[in-house]
């Protein structure tokens, strides 16, 4: 059939083009219908009449193209339509190829499961695990849109938040003056982030802000003794190096760590704000879902606590001047020494502190009870020295109960997470690989660069099923952890132990199969195992095709 030429008139000329266009892109198998409709085009005079058939025929190469898309969607992947029939059934093998729609229903599916909130949450939480919650460039981002955001909605608590959580320090600092400028009651978070040993407080506008905003509180007073002290020792020990000796005649001979300490002691009440940073990551949480897990606990875990060490040679500090008192012939004022030092240790451990604060404490108020037992039995208060003696007691009963305690509670709260954990390692890991190498074989099918392999078309096959069942396996064993994080933004936070709340975070990377691949060296070698391995395959192929041509 002989084409039509194109009309004179402007209307046959626009109907013309449209329909040559359309035959361009006519589906091979019905392309005649086409051609036939364009050369009918030419027999047509009037102009509105070949806007008419023009359209008719435009609707005819839609339903071409149609019908087309469904007989290719029908067809396994691979599959080409034919002009006589279709190929790429798969018949003949021992399991049935799905069609294309079925394979797109499954890779969609598993990717709106991972679309679901719970499932963003997963992906976000298991990413983090992987890098061990350290926060990336990525998140640096995130905190200074939610920094500038609060700030412009006047939101002093959403710029603390990026002030406590942001790693980098010259911005951090510059979005708590910000905090405290719009709610000067947030001046505790310039005590509230710590998180290397040479980040220790130094800047000494802040810690006269916070003694004059808390001057009852001993932490205050702790938390500037460590930054007056911290730099000197570090200096001694990269030029000395520190022995016990150094280490406390340093200390001892630095007036102003001596005087903050002592300010520290004598202070009635012991509050390290750990408490307010846990409220205000917990209320900034739960109106940011956005904010991913390693935002929230890297802040929290960066929570600075004064140098144990500092606080227990000062507490020895003082037990040194009560017996020296004693022995001068002062039990009164050795006496007093020894129930400040007693006192201080029940403030740490009474007071608003982590674990390691009331361990502290236990520790500083043993010391004093040992010496008030000492005081006691050199003046002959038989009874009090008895009375010290069975503090003394108690108070290592105490310490090795709660040792003794927390291990079957940390267990029950952690361990049955363990494999809710491993469900969660492995079927990432396992969906991540799958969904790779089906959308490899897919590709490779497609593209006509693979035929009639097997396992090609196995795996562009059945992968996407696999990938599905990983995503819903993902989902399912990271329920668990969707609740426990649900409860942290939204209970009170004095019924979640800190340590528990960690402990099942940790879990996450403590079961990760591919935790070693952090390493520098683990990943070359994982490298050179890979390339070593598509050597080999190209060898044997070349191998193989020779034998065959032989």
């Amino acid at each position: 059939m002989t084409m039509a030429a194109a009309p004179s008139t402007f209307a046959g000329r626009v109907a013309h083009r449209s329909l040559t266009l359309a035959l361009r892109l006519w589906p091979e198998e019905t392309r005649e219908w086409g051609v036939a409709v364009l050369a009918e085009l030419g027999e047509i005079t009037e102009p509105s009449e070949s806007f008419h058939w023009a359209a008719g025929g435009i609707m005819l190469f839609f339903r071409a193209v149609f019908s087309r898309a469904l007989d290719w969607l029908c067809l396994p992947s691979g599959g080409a339509v034919a002009g006589t029939g279709k190929s790429g059934d798969g018949s003949g093998r021992m399991l049935p190829r799905p069609p294309r729609w079925v394979t797109a229903a499954l890779l969609l599916g598993a990717i709106a499961l991972l679309l679901l909130p719970q499932g963003r949450e997963a992906v976000s939480t298991l990413e983090a695990s992987w890098r061990d919650f350290e926060l990336t460039p990525s998140d640096h981002r995130r905190i200074e849109e939610l920094a500038v955001r609060a700030e412009k909605e006047k939101d002093a608590k959403g710029v603390a938040f990026a002030a406590l959580s942001d790693p980098e320090g010259d911005e951090a600092v510059q979005y708590a003056d910000r905090a405290v400028a719009m709610d000067p009651t947030l001046v505790w978070i310039y005590a509230s982030r710590f998180y290397r040993p040479e980040d220790a407080p130094t800047n000494k506008e802040w810690m006269k802000r916070l003694q004059e905003a808390d001057p009852e509180n001993a932490f205050v007073y702790l938390y500037a003794a460590w930054g007056e002290a911290e730099p000197r020792l570090n200096t001694l020990a990269r030029v000395h190096g520190v022995s016990k000796e150094s280490w406390e005649s340093a200390l001892a001979g630095d007036a102003q760590w001596m005087e903050l300490m002592g300010r520290a002691f004598r202070a009635p009440r012991y509050d390290s704000y750990y408490d307010r940073h846990r409220e205000l990551s917990r209320e900034v949480w739960s109106r940011e879902r956005g904010l991913d897990v390693a935002l929230v606990a890297y802040g929290l875990w960066s929570h600075p606590i004064p140098s144990p060490m500092e606080t227990v040679t000062f507490a020895k500090f003082r037990i040194y001047e009560a017996d020296k008192q004693l022995a001068n012939k002062h039990p009164e004022q050795a006496e007093k020494i020894a129930g400040e030092v007693r006192d201080f240790g029940m403030k740490l451990t009474t007071g608003k502190g982590s674990y390691i604060e009331r361990m502290t404490g236990l520790d500083i108020e043993r010391r004093g009870l040992e010496a008030l037992h000492r005081i006691y039995g050199a003046t002959r208060r038989e009874s009090e020295a008895s009375a010290a003696l069975a503090e003394v007691e108690r108070l290592d009963a105490q310490k090795t109960q709660s040792f003794l305690a927390f291990g079957p509670t940390y267990a029950a709260a952690v361990e049955p997470y363990r494999w809710r954990a491993a469900l969660v390692q492995y079927s990432a890991l396992l969906g991540i690989l799958t969904a790779l190498v089906a959308l490899l074989c897919l590709l490779l099918l497609e593209l006509r660069i693979v035929r009639g392999r097997r396992v090609v078309s196995l795996a562009a096959d059945y992968g996407p099923l696999v990938f599905l069942l990983c995503s819903a396996a993902l989902l399912v064993g990271f329920h668990p952890f969707a609740g426990f994080l649900t409860e942290y933004r939204t209970a009170n936070l004095t019924s979640i132990d800190p340590r528990i709340f960690a402990g099942r975070l940790f879990v996450l990377g403590e079961v990760n199969p591919a935790a070693s691949l952090h390493e520098p060296y683990v990943r070359w070698v994982v490298f050179t195992v890979a390339l070593a391995v598509v050597a080999l395959g190209v060898l044997l192929r070349g191998i193989l095709r020779r034998k065959r041509a032989a």
